[in-house]
């Protein structure tokens, strides 16, 4: 019996952004060692959403992905975009939570946000093996978009 994987990704399959693809891309690859599951949202990124009741379960490649309901807000727009990633990263949360066991092999990306914080508390407080992927990050965006300032302790 293989060893479970559950990735937990804003974006997967049919998206076509390079998060997508690169998630989708290592799932694939990785089914011939683990019994991979994905928790992912029903939107791509940017898109104004979907019908959220038409991708709830399904089958890719032999990856099984479980879809949740996005909020179709501006992500063009700072606060929006907040909410938005705040909203989507609280329900993979709450996903996470009420489909892994103990013994799953947990796997997250640095997008939203919001996610890394709450699967890795997750994982460190039910003790399980956690794997993050950690791409696109570039505070200097936050710079050019005066929202931080080169001097901020943050930056």
């Amino acid at each position: 019996m293989k060893p479970k994987l559950r990735i937990i990704s804003e974006l997967f399959h049919p998206s076509t952004d390079a998060t997508a693809h690169i998630i989708s891309k290592l799932a694939v690859g990785l089914c011939d060692k683990f019994e991979v599951s994905v928790i992912c949202s029903s939107t791509a990124y940017g898109s104004t959403g979907i019908d959220n009741n038409e991708f709830k379960n399904e089958n890719y490649q032999g990856i099984s992905i479980y879809r949740i309901a996005t909020t179709p807000f501006n992500k063009n727009k700072i606060f929006l975009r907040l909410v938005r990633q705040l909203l989507i990263s609280i329900r993979l949360f709450w996903q996470t939570i009420r489909q892994t066991k103990r013994n799953e092999l947990l796997f997250v990306v640095t997008n939203p946000p919001f996610l890394l914080v709450l699967i890795s508390a997750l994982a460190y407080f039910r003790k399980q093996k956690l794997v993050i992927l950690v791409h696109d990050v570039f505070p200097n965006n936050l710079v050019a978009a005066d929202i931080l300032s080169e001097k901020s302790f943050v930056y």
